[in-house]
């Protein structure tokens, strides 16, 4: 169930970026997450994604 929320959660950002926010391919995202500030995003205390377009 775990891996399944994973690859949608890569799915879905892959099409924020190159769709929503006008990422290239081949640059490179630093999506930061604060669990205090929304706690819907709260999967470990601090957590750092770099998504490769």
């Amino acid at each position: 169930m775990e891996d399944n929320r994973i690859i949608e959660c890569i799915e879905r950002a892959d099409y924020l970026m190159g769709n929503l926010m006008g990422v290239k391919a081949g640059e490179e995202v630093l999506i930061v997450i604060d669990p205090q500030t929304d706690m819907r995003m709260a999967l470990r205390p601090a957590q750092l994604f770099i998504i490769t377009i």
